[in-house]
Parts: C-alpha cells; sequence; structure tokens
C-alpha cells in the first residue's frame, strides 16, 4: 500500500511500513482510522493515532484470543481434534447463543484453550497459576464446580474439575494444561508457599486426590487427602470440554 501515498522521503516510507506492520494487530476501527492518517500523509497525525491506539487497545479477548490459541496447539492435538478447522471449532462455540463460547469466557481470567482430549474435545481451563473457589472441602469444592442451583434445583454448570492417572499420576489434561503454559497446573504467585487443587476423585471419594505445589523443589505432585480438609491454600482449576 505504501506506493499509493504521497510520500516526501526514504524515511517517510520506512515508517508507513512499520506503522502498516502494527496496524494489522489493531481492532478494524482503530486499523482503519490509522491507514487514513497515513494516506494523507500527515507525520504529526500518523504518530498522534498510533499513540492513541497504543494507549486504548486491550488484550485480545474472547473468540479473537481463543482463535490464536488453537492455532497454535500442539499438532499431537490438533491431528487429533473433532474440529478440523478453526471454522468448525467456532461455529460450535457460537451457536445457542454461544453457550459454549459464555462458559469459556466466564472462566478465570476469561479462559485459556490449551489441548485436546482423547475424544477430540477442545480443553479450556482457568487461567492463573493460583487456585481459585479456595476454603472449601472436597465434597462442597465439587459441588460448586460441577453444580448451580436454579429454582430449587441443582443444574450442571458444564465445568468439571482435571482428572488424575490411575494411582498418582498426572492425567493427560494436566500434562497439556502444563506443556501449554510452561509450568506447574498450580502454583503459588511467589513459588515459595504451597498450593493445592482438588482433582475428579468420584462423588463420596475416601481419599481424594489433589495436585499440590511443592515450593522446595518448585514442581506439582498428585497426592491424596482427607476429603474435609480445606484452606486457603487449597481450592480447584476448572476444566471445560467442548
Amino acid at each position: 500500500m505504501a506506493e499509493t501515498y504521497n510520500l516526501k522521503s526514504a524515511t517517510d516510507e520506512a515508517l508507513v511500513k512499520e506503522l502498516e506492520a502494527r496496524a494489522e494487530g489493531l481492532p478494524a476501527a482503530l486499523k482503519t482510522r490509522l491507514l487514513a492518517v497515513l494516506a494523507k500523509d500527515i507525520r504529526p497525525q500518523v504518530e498522534g493515532a498510533l499513540a492513541a491506539a497504543d494507549e486504548t487497545v486491550p488484550e485480545a479477548t474472547g473468540i479473537t484470543r481463543f482463535k490464536a490459541q488453537y492455532e497454535s496447539l500442539n499438532s499431537k492435538y490438533k491431528d487429533k481434534c473433532k474440529y478440523r478447522t478453526w471454522e468448525e471449532a467456532e461455529k460450535i462455540l457460537t451457536e445457542n447463543g454461544g453457550h459454549f463460547l459464555k462458559l469459556a469466557e466466564a472462566m478465570n481470567g476469561g479462559g485459556v484453550l490449551f489441548g485436546v482430549d482423547k475424544d477430540g474435545r477442545l480443553l479450556f481451563a482457568d487461567k492463573g497459576p493460583e487456585p481459585i473457589m479456595t476454603g472449601m472441602n472436597y465434597p462442597d469444592t465439587r459441588k460448586a464446580v460441577m453444580f448451580t442451583e436454579k429454582e430449587g434445583e441443582q443444574m450442571p454448570t458444564g465445568y468439571e474439575m482435571f482428572p488424575y492417572s490411575s494411582g498418582y499420576s498426572k492425567s493427560d489434561e494436566i500434562l497439556a494444561y502444563e506443556a501449554s503454559v510452561n509450568d506447574t497446573v498450580v502454583r503459588s504467585e511467589n513459588r515459595k508457599e504451597w498450593r493445592g487443587i482438588w482433582l475428579e476423585s468420584g462423588e463420596n471419594s475416601d481419599w481424594p486426590r489433589f495436585v499440590r505445589f511443592v515450593p522446595d523443589d518448585g514442581d506439582a505432585y498428585v497426592f491424596n487427602g482427607n476429603p474435609q480438609s480445606s484452606g486457603q491454600y487449597l481450592g480447584v482449576r476448572r476444566l471445560l470440554r467442548v
């Protein structure tokens, strides 16, 4: 597009090219504004428009962010995903009034699309290193994650807790999450205190599993514990399958 402008110097041309490249990541309205200014070759307005855009453009959210996360999935996940293209995935997320999209966006931090399960479904989770919904025991946490009360009845939320593998092993879902964020599935912000998240262990488990972050070696491991245990450092990370 640079050749259509009334440029006065090589410096101006370089500026235009730089600004055009930066404009590609802007929302449509701001991109249109910036390119309109470029077309007039008014350098002060160009720089002013860009400064205003940099201050007002929020982090990509919702469907745009999930699209980027889908496209950046490891090939081993994309190859087994039931949605072979983003357009197929977007259709499922936005149908029925955007039911699944709303569930994903309502997760902590706006949610993160991090992998694909063994059945080819997309996996979303709460964002952030810290557990959420802390201070509850296992049965209360499980109930709060999976059900909500509506008109006196318990209705499924669509969310679940992360599972564990047999014994004391991390599930494929946990491993996929850790690989995606390049971090442990749970930890403290300062990495100096323990944190834990309950794992799906059945409705009436005598020794439910949980993942505990151990600050001494900076890793997280699967343990079992008293279902009535609770505290400010023990919570959950919700999981959504689409």
